[in-house]
């Protein structure tokens, strides 16, 4: 709670309930990133691999800048919530959009079933936000696309259209964890109630990709801190207006993302660690 608090009182300036104030250090230039169209005339463009089944978007293979390959997937998707704060980063149609920066246009069987045949593995969160500890799902990037008013095209990181409130900054760069969890259920054609299946839990709550830990979530958020929901808002000085059609594009991290990735957990670990230091102190004084 205290920590809570210090984070709070560190944004006043940055009210994201507000959100009627300029703010220079929720300003984020856009990334380059190539455009992916999701069109009729997807299928005869360059990388492209499969058409999602029972949803729009398509799963893609090409070559980074540095000529390794990466592959990955882009959905449709709309913007629903540009301030206040949030719990998820994107949702399905009936999820919680009230509380959601992004409705993805797309079936979540469809979009789970694309990211593991785009090479994606799912697996449990890191215990302690390390890009190398074993066990954990992938890392995913995940970028928005839309159309600005001049007719370019902007591009940015999914996590630069989330306010980390304890920062007062954006969220930090470290990518989604694929964890696509499972979820059983009863069958309803099992007398006694003893037959279960397996489903995937999304495709209940529709929580694709979360900002707060959410058991049932497509992809979650890495951050040890995501298992509080008053840390996390849209960010408002970056987001285009509520209803602007998006392109979400899920891909792998390219080499220098992954050592972005480490430097940046090991940052965070450190940022961590001085807090509770300075908090058990200041308890001993």
């Amino acid at each position: 709670m205290i920590a809570i608090l210090i984070g709070l009182l560190c944004v006043q300036d940055a009210d994201p309930e507000l959100a009627n104030k300029e703010n220079p250090r929720l300003k984020v230039r856009p990334v380059e990133e190539p455009v992916l169209l999701i069109d009729e005339k997807v299928e005869t463009r360059p990388g492209f691999v499969a058409a999602l089944p029972n949803g729009g978007g398509f799963i893609f293979d090409r070559k980074d800048a540095a000529g390794r390959r990466m592959t990955g997937v882009a959905v449709p998707g709309i913007v629903l919530v540009t301030k206040g704060m949030v719990e998820l980063f994107g949702c399905g149609a009936g999820g919680k959009e009230h509380e959601t920066v992004l409705r993805l246009e797309c079936d979540v069987q469809s979009l789970d079933l694309a990211l593991t045949s785009a090479g994606f593995r799912r697996g449990r969160l890191p215990t302690k936000g390390d890009l190398s500890e074993a066990g954990q799902g992938s890392r995913v990037i995940i970028l928005i696309q839309w159309t600005a008013p001049d007719g370019s095209t902007v591009t940015h990181r999914s996590e630069d259209l989330v306010v980390s409130v304890r920062r007062n900054a954006p969220m930090p760069r470290v990518g989604w964890t694929y964890v696509a969890h499972w979820a059983e259920v009863p069958d309803p054609l099992s007398p006694k109630g003893d037959k279960k299946h397996k489903i995937l839990a999304a495709a209940n709550t529709q929580s694709y990709v979360t900002t707060f830990r959410d058991r049932s979530a497509l992809l979650d958020n890495p951050l040890e801190e995501a298992v509080d929901d008053t840390l996390f808002a849209a960010n408002y000085m970056v987001l285009p207006k509520p209803g602007t059609p998006v392109r979400v594009i899920f891909r792998t991290p390219a080499e220098v993302e992954l050592k972005d990735i480490a430097a940046l957990e090991k940052s965070i670990a450190a940022e961590a660690k001085d807090f509770h230091e300075d908090d058990r102190d200041k308890k001993q004084k």
